[in-house]
């Protein structure tokens, strides 16, 4: 089925029933993260971008939509530790979200002009670095 997933329950007694159906996407899901037992993130081809909260009692009711400005999402990448998630877009708008955050906002970055090609989150500091053909741009928490 286009645009949904199915999540399975493996502890269940019974794995074969215990299972649910998202199906919140318009378009065929093109990628899934999951950082924890708890939330997972899905992408699909129209840049459509879920967080949903697998703790939830009906995961299916209610993802939370991460959005750009007026783009779609064609870039995501879940830091190491899995709370955060950077996100870019065909216009060149970076953005950072807090998954762990109750209210999930994201900050943003601009690489004005054209698409970003790659992201990469560096743990330590953090800092996300997003890159497209003959530009690069760096940006950190750390203050340096």
């Amino acid at each position: 089925m286009q645009g949904a997933v199915r999540l399975w329950n493996l502890a269940a007694a019974d794995v074969s029933r215990a299972s649910v159906l998202l199906q919140q996407h318009h378009a065929r899901i093109d990628q899934i993260v999951v950082p924890d037992a708890r939330r997972m993130v899905t992408k699909d081809a129209k840049g459509e971008v879920r967080l949903w909260n697998l703790a939830a009692d009906d995961v299916a009711s209610s993802p939370a939509a991460l959005r750009h400005s007026n783009s779609r999402i064609d870039q995501l990448e879940l830091a190491a530790d899995g709370r955060r998630l950077v996100t870019g877009d065909t216009t060149g708008e970076v953005r950072l979200w807090d998954l762990a955050a109750a209210n999930v906002a994201g900050s943003s970055v601009s690489l004005p002009g054209a698409p970003v090609g790659d992201l990469a989150v560096e743990n330590f500091c953090p800092t996300i670095v997003a890159w497209r053909p003959r530009m690069t741009k760096a940006t950190s928490d750390c203050g340096a």
